[in-house]
């Protein structure tokens, strides 16, 4: 009796070409690869070296390997045992990284160029955002600075994940492309919702939530009233909470999106 499902079954016997594993944990999906590879060697007479076998970290492509190599063992087969150890078997950067290594004048790379891990690649990364608004500010002056003051410590992590998106899509230096020009927002509208999700509470229990919402609601107060359009930090502390009936109210959900 086969250990293997029938879809599990397929994906091990569809040997046509280039294959994309995804499923949940517990599937088997490490499973299944370890089968594909054996049965492309075994079966088809493919070279282990001639297999490209990608997973995301570097534990996961210890077990592949591992288990792969065991597979081998387990069928009589030392030398393709053996062979695992050269195979292409690894991580994404892994397997760009031994062909970078391969032919590092050629990319245009310092052949003696590494793979940053993750922690010091984080210490770069907020070292050169520190180098970056430290020169953006001195060239944008006190607008720039006001920006900076009003995201706070959450302007780092939106420019970086910004970042790791860009690059992700294959953009060398990313870049945001302006949006166009806009009139500001009208603080008399916001005045106007926040004065109906008051009304909207005024008959409500008072619970710790809608409290809290009264509270945030006397917050838009002040703000509207004041001049101009309030700073993204300043409207931290007027956002209404959830978790009550009362903050469901049409005009508590108008007032949010104010």
């Amino acid at each position: 009796m086969s250990r293997f499902t029938p879809e599990q079954r397929a994906a091990i016997a569809d040997r046509d070409g280039p294959a994309l594993l995804a499923a949940g944990a517990g599937s088997g999906k490490t499973a299944v690869m370890v089968e594909r590879f054996a049965e492309a060697v075994l079966v088809d007479g493919v070279a282990p070296s001639a297999i490209l076998t990608l997973t995301f970290t570097e534990k996961a492509a210890a077990e592949l390997r591992e288990r792969i190599r065991r597979r081998f063992a387990e069928a009589g087969e030392a030398e393709h045992a053996r062979a695992v150890d050269s195979a292409w078997v690894g991580t994404i950067h892994g397997f760009c990284a031994r062909v970078l290594r391969s032919q590092p004048l050629a990319a245009g790379l310092d052949p003696r160029f590494t793979v940053l891990d993750d922690a010091a690649a984080k210490r770069l990364a907020s070292v050169a955002f520190d180098d970056a608004l430290e020169a953006w500010v001195a060239g944008g002056g006190r607008p720039a600075l006001d920006v900076a003051a009003a995201y706070g410590w959450d302007l780092e992590q939106l420019v970086v994940t910004a970042h790791a998106a860009l690059r992700s899509r294959g953009m060398s230096a990313p870049r945001l492309s302006l949006p166009p020009a806009a009139a500001p927002p009208d603080p008399g509208a916001f005045a106007a919702a926040a004065g109906a999700a008051a009304r909207a509470l005024a008959g409500a229990t008072a619970g710790v939530r809608v409290q809290q919402a009264q509270a945030a609601l006397e917050v838009a107060e002040r703000l509207a009233s004041g001049e101009g359009v309030p700073l993204p930090a300043a409207l931290e502390d007027a956002k209404l909470p959830s978790g009550a009936k009362a903050l469901e109210h049409d005009d508590c959900s108008a007032y949010r999106a104010a």
